[in-house]
């Protein structure tokens, strides 16, 4: 029996350590995405931990696909935030579908962000971008985080063909 409590008292504890962790994901984000989308929103995360975002009347918000993928990183930077998560953070193509506004707006949170990592903790974020995605304005927006520059390419040789990794962009 006192195995059964033991148990039982367990699962209550985690179900409320959930519940915490939901709410201040939901605050955390909401904080945020209001910089992006502007009106009377509210951000909901569901037991699955699905973000819905919905309007006054409890209906769900039609968002463009710019606004989902910000939403998208701003659920990944809130995460980290709430439960401590101390694992690099990788993007791939980070700016891919974005339009202008959207890049300024994330290059602007990410660089704020970078820098608040680094203030704080050794943590890492590694973003995989194309040359049509870091141009020289985004590089501009990211000029303040002070970020390091790799670049790959292929090279073929004489002998061997093989991939480098330079240190800058690529020439």
């Amino acid at each position: 029996i006192l195995v059964h409590e033991v148990a039982e008292a367990a699962r209550q504890i985690h179900g409320i350590a959930i519940g915490q962790v939901r709410e201040e994901l939901q605050k955390a984000i909401e904080e945020k995405f209001s910089v992006v989308k502007a009106g009377k929103f509210k951000t909901v995360i569901s037991p699955d931990f699905e973000v819905l975002t919905l309007n006054e009347d409890g209906s769900k918000v039609d968002l463009s696909e710019g606004e989902s993928m910000a939403k998208a990183y701003i659920f990944s930077l809130a995460l980290r935030d709430v439960i401590n998560l101390g694992f690099p953070l990788i993007v791939d193509t980070p700016f891919g579908r974005l339009s202008g506004d959207f890049r300024a707006w994330l290059s602007e949170i990410l660089s704020t962000f970078i820098l608040k990592e680094v203030e704080n903790t050794n943590r890492q974020i590694i973003f995989l971008m194309t040359d049509t995605e870091y141009t020289p304005y985004t590089k501009g927006r990211f000029a303040k985080a002070k970020p390091l520059e790799f670049y790959l390419a292929y090279e073929v040789g004489h002998e061997t063909d093989k991939s480098v990794i330079g240190t800058g962009i690529d020439p």
